[in-house]
């Protein structure tokens, strides 16, 4: 038994510190040490900036993220927008020709054959001419002074990468895939700005953000989640990567629950291919940067999804007053996350239900894309995910 104590009281520490009191003691150090100022920026600081979205077959957006990016507030003279279409054999070519043809101001890159987004965006960053890079997904829209506020960050020489803040609409009575979503890019948008405050942003949403292009360096073709490589390289070298809450990319959630898991195990098979290869993060000169790492990502995609099965299966064994209540408690939470799922595809307002579902539902992806990557189904080119609209 006493074995099985140590078992849950490892799983129990571990949970806690992953979601809960990680950003607590973080939170807390900044309060007593005060905001670190990590750079300086400069919003007279006006760098050539190339916009690069990667697509395939998104003749449904395609027209609309034209028309953002366009809108852009920035001057138009640094201001170059580019396409890499790779592969697309619907509308989306022919649309963004008939903009150029326009005079919209665009460039596109395709090639017929589609060899994944890696190799596509490895082919044609060469080719841009901006000093800064901004990587944006075409089936997002971004605010319109997104750029001015990610750039300024880059007229200190420490700053390598800029994140902007990812946003899920979620309407009115909306259903649980996109309101759980909601409120996890929430919960992550703070921690993300407390690892800034502290020393440097872990990892990169790829709908929205931006590197200078002299860092830039090739990503592996079997990487599948290039923005938390790229940036977490670049981070690995030296330089800081800053969250820019007042740049926001914002897109709807997945279609609905099957759509969404398909988005979630793909992105775990590329978190548990990354780890292998991101050697540079594991030097003890980057402590800061090594300690933001294992407490925000390695614990919650490594350790967290066991511990939740060890916690409740000794607390199930063990027997005393603490362990029968923990007990009951999970009982408690996963009776609630089934009855989010049992009302998932609902339009209700049981949003009391969606947190504790989503959490569950996060930690189920992770096993399957663990189980997807130790039997090598790890596809770099996927499947697109349907969205709502």
């Amino acid at each position: 038994m006493t074995f099985l104590k140590i078992i849950f009281w490892l799983s129990l520490f571990t949970i806690l510190y992953t979601y809960l009191l990680y950003g607590i003691l973080l939170w807390l150090y900044l309060k007593v040490f005060k905001r670190p100022i990590q750079e300086q920026y400069d919003d007279d600081f006006i760098p050539s900036v190339s916009i690069l979205v990667a697509c395939y077959n998104e003749e449904q957006f395609i027209q609309a993220k034209i028309e953002n990016l366009l809108a852009i507030e920035y001057p138009k003279d640094k201001l170059e927008i580019a396409f890499v279409t790779d592969g697309s054999n619907d509308n989306t070519v022919s649309l963004i020709n008939e903009a150029i043809d326009n005079g919209k101001g665009i460039k596109l890159f395709h090639e017929p054959e589609r060899k994944g987004k890696q190799h596509a965006v490895n082919r044609v960053i060469k080719e841009l001419i901006g000093d800064i890079i901004i990587f944006n997904d075409c089936n997002t829209w971004i605010n319109l002074d997104a750029v001015h506020h990610m750039v300024r960050h880059f007229s200190d020489p420490k700053v390598g990468v800029v994140s902007g803040e990812k946003k899920i609409k979620v309407l009115k009575k909306d259903i649980a895939v996109s309101s759980g979503e909601g409120l996890y890019w929430k919960y992550e948008s703070w921690l993300k700005s407390l690892d800034s405050d502290f020393h440097s942003t872990i990892g990169s949403a790829g709908e929205l953000y931006a590197i200078r292009k002299e860092l830039y360096k090739a990503v592996p073709q079997n990487i599948s989640i290039e923005d938390f490589y790229l940036s977490m390289q670049i981070a690995s070298d030296g330089f800081i990567n800053i969250y820019e809450p007042n740049a926001f990319a914002e897109e709807e959630s997945s279609l609905n629950l099957s759509e969404e898991l398909k988005r979630k195990r793909r992105i775990a098979v590329g978190a548990y291919n990354t780890i292998i290869s991101l050697h540079n993060v594991f030097k003890l000169s980057n402590h800061k940067l090594l300690f933001l790492y294992i407490s925000h990502r390695l614990m919650r995609w490594l350790l967290a999804p066991f511990c939740l099965i060890l916690l409740f299966i000794s607390s199930m064994i063990l027997e005393g007053p603490v362990f029968n209540t923990m007990f009951w408690l999970q009982v408690i939470f996963y009776i609630a996350s089934i009855l989010g799922w049992i009302t998932s595809g609902i339009r209700s307002r049981l949003a009391i239900f969606y947190a504790p579902f989503y959490f569950c539902f996060m930690n189920y992806a992770l096993l399957v894309g663990l189980y997807d990557f130790i039997s090598g189904n790890n596809q770099v080119v996927w499947k697109k995910v349907q969205r709502r609209s």
